[in-house]
This record gives structure tokens, sequence and C-alpha cells, in this order.
């Protein structure tokens, strides 16, 4: 197109396919992270057993009936029925209970409480002072230690056969018993008081069969000598009067020697430990007397005293109210039978005759002491 009075100009024509607008480039955007799924959670570990049921006997676990190789945590209840019932701790050691036990597990140091029943423990070497059992309302940390501990009606005693333990404070050593109350002390334990309970006596000897180096009972025993054997059984000896004192010696002169026959037993109704008793037969005047004498077995003496009265003249008037008291030592011991028993034992005898009636013969009273010996037949 002409312009007036001007030159014609042409309009830019646009390239095919070209915009008129220059083309701008976008600025690429910030690349994005794809998103993650979090970690899932891990599972939850499952305790650790504290304890596994090795040997089950006739028991039942948390009311269950139990079945060896059961695992045992903090807070199981074992109740055995018929015995005997096996708990392998992890470092090794072993709690084994008899029928009639209520035992439950612990944790930390303190493995479990016996509050019912019988039971054999032994700890493994390295976890001296680092095992504890409760028995009754008593702590009993171990020292390296083989022990029986049994509560019943409402009491509750233990016995060390090899090294120690400490209760609440106070060191019980191998070869002692302690009865597990308010101010209690040590006393010797003896073969009787233990070992006469057929569990205990079959726990030591599963212990030698399953633990390595462990002893059987009558290795234990006869660890602890002589004054730990057993006195169960007959015996035969002698007690001769070696002095006399004040003005009458009754009808014990110094010298006389009598023959006397001695029958020991023991008695495990009551529980643990067993009681001890025995029986003389001796002869009096002209009278024979038999008499059953309670035992006191403290595994370092038997003794028993016998209180009678009986006329001091020749036509039985008058009166002596008489007191014997007599106490063995074991001397000897060896395994008879497979039992660790006393083969000899000597002792002292006294007896103090007071006279509360010096009828016709004008009797005044008087101390005899004597020797006793024994030997097992």
């Amino acid at each position: 197109m002409t312009a007036c009075g001007g030159t014609e100009t042409e309009a830019p024509t646009p390239e095919s396919g070209v915009s008129s607008t220059a083309a701008v480039e976008a600025e690429p955007s910030p690349s994005e992270e794809p998103a993650t799924e979090p970690a899932p959670e891990p599972s939850p570990t499952p305790p650790a057993a504290f304890a596994v049921l090795a040997t089950a006997g006739t028991s039942t676990l948390d009311g269950a009936p139990g079945a060896a190789g059961a695992e045992l945590m903090a807070g199981s209840v074992v109740e055995v029925t018929a015995g005997p019932v096996a708990l392998q701790y992890p470092d090794g050691s072993v709690v084994r209970l008899d029928a009639g036990s209520t035992f439950t597990l612990g944790e930390g140091e303190t493995r479990g409480t016996l509050s019912e029943g019988l039971s054999w423990v032994r700890v493994a070497p390295q976890s001296a002072g680092q095992f504890a059992l409760s028995v009754g309302s008593a702590v009993v940390t171990a020292q390296g230690t083989a022990f029986a501990a049994g509560c019943s009606g409402g009491g509750c005693h233990l016995a060390v056969l090899e090294g120690a333990v400490d209760v609440d404070g106070a060191t019980v050593a191998a070869g002692q018993a302690l009865a597990l109350t308010a101010g209690g002390q040590p006393t010797p334990a003896g073969y009787d008081t233990t070992f006469a309970h057929e569990f205990l006596k079959a726990a030591a000897d599963a212990d030698a069969t399953e633990i390595e180096g462990a002893p059987d009972a009558l290795t234990l025993a006869e660890n602890l000598g002589p004054k730990f054997a057993s006195w169960v059984g007959t015996m035969s000896g002698t007690r001769t009067v070696t002095a006399c004192t004040g003005t009458d010696c009754g009808s014990f002169p110094v010298g006389d020697v009598a023959d006397r026959t001695y029958t020991f037993g023991v008695d495990c109704t009551t529980g643990f430990p067993c009681v001890g008793v025995g029986t003389t037969t001796y002869g009096m005047g002209t009278e024979t007397l038999t008499a059953e004498l309670p035992m006191s077995y403290d595994g370092q003496q038997v003794s028993y005293s016998y209180q009678s009265t009986y006329p001091p003249c020749s036509d039985d008037t008058g009166q002596y109210d008489t007191t014997i008291t007599w106490t063995w030592t074991a001397d000897e011991a060896a395994v008879v039978d497979d039992a660790y028993v006393v083969t000899k034992a000597t002792g002292e005898a006294k007896s103090i005759n007071a006279s509360s009636d010096p009828g016709s013969c004008g009797a005044t009273g008087g101390t005899n002491d004597g020797a006793l010996e024994v030997a097992r037949d």
C-alpha cells in the first residue's frame, strides 16, 4: 500500500512455523526426591529364658503341666507333685526340687524363692557371690556352693555341704546348718540330718553324673570327716567310772565298768532336717531298764540326758534323783553299705545323784564321771 507523498513499506512477515514473539525457554524446576517408606519397627525380642526345666518329674508350670525343656521366665511358678524336678540356669547352676515343693523364678542375682518343700542347690563356681535364693524370708547368697534348703510348717532350714553361703550377713560354712529364724546361729550339720532324706542324697549323686567335677553324696560326706558321719545302726561299748565326788557315789564306784549296747536311728517325718533318736539297754540294781533317748545330732557330738529316780539303800528306802548325761564324738568313720558311718567314738559320762530322801543308809548323793568308748558292731 502507498501512502500519499511517501514510499511503500512492507511489514515483516513471520517465518513459517515461528511465533512472532520470541520463544522463552523455561528454567528447569528443582528435582523432587521420591518419597521413602518409613522403616518397619523391629520385632520385639522375646525375653530370654531365666532357666530351663531340665527334668520335669510330675509338676506344673504356672498352672499348666510341666514338660522337660520348658523355658522359665522371671515370675514363673513351679509346683512339684512327684519329683525330682531340676531347673538348669544359663551359668550351669542347678536347683533340684523334691515332691511337695513350690519354687518361684526370680530375676537378677536373686534366682528364685523356695516357699515350701525341699531343694538341693549346686551353684556354678563362676557365679560365686552372684547367685542368691530366697528361702522363706531369708536371702541365701552362694559362694561356690552345694547346699540343701527346706521349708515346712512355716519354718525353713539349710545345710551347707560344700563351699559357703552368706545369710543376711552371716556366713555358714561347709558342714554347718542354720535354722532361718531371726537371730539363728550356725550349728554343725550331720549326715543323718541331711542325707537321711533320700532325695538329697540322690540329688547330690545326680550332680556327680551330670556336672563335670561335682562330687557325689558319699564324697561330700567323706570330705567333711568323721564328725559328719552317720550314727544310724547298732554300736557296742563300755562306760568306765573314772572319778567320784561327794560322800556317796551311789551304785557306780571308781573303776566300775559296764557294757552298753546302743541303737541309733533317725526320724524324718518332721521334715528337714531329720531328728536323731536312740535306744540303750542298761542294768540298774536288779532291774533292766530300756529307755528311748532323744539324740542330739549336731555333726560334732551325739549326746543324750536321762533322768531317773530310784532307792539308794539295800532295803529299798530313800530316794536318789539321778541325772545322767553322756556325749560322744566320732573318731573314725568309713563307707559301709553305701553310707558314711561312724565306726568308733569316744566320750564322757556324768551321773549326778541328788538325795531327796537319805533313807536307812543315809544316802547324801554324789557325782560320777566316766569315760565312754563305742564301736560299730
